[in-house]
């Protein structure tokens, strides 16, 4: 999920790839529950360890809020993106006017 007023659409994450991109450096946040667990644990079955280890470098921010709240949190532009955040609660947001928008990765997860 990102914001899309503060994500360009060229820039927007399409994959996991995308989340080692210089532009996301330190704008993604992601919350200590079990979502974002089993997101990095489909990271590592997928992209392997060292992938992981580059998405260590973009400084993603550790949030200890729910998903709904991270939601929030990328609508007020406190970060611009969550590769953790499921497409209800982005629908939801987006059909109340916040500025969201969710990407499907192309395997599978996103």
């Amino acid at each position: 999920m990102y914001n899309k007023n503060l994500v360009s659409k060229g820039f927007a994450p399409k994959g996991f790839d995308a989340l080692v991109t210089p532009e996301l450096k330190g704008k993604m946040g992601i919350s200590t529950g079990e979502t974002s667990g089993k997101i990095i644990g489909a990271m590592i079955r997928i992209k392997g360890e060292e992938f992981v280890k580059k998405l260590k470098g973009q400084e993603i921010k550790l949030y200890t809020i729910d998903a709904p709240a991270l939601v929030s949190v990328i609508t007020s532009g406190e970060i611009v993106a969550s590769p953790a955040i499921f497409q209800t609660h982005t629908l939801l947001a987006a059909s109340k006017g916040a500025p969201v928008e969710w990407f499907q990765s192309r395997v599978g997860v996103g």
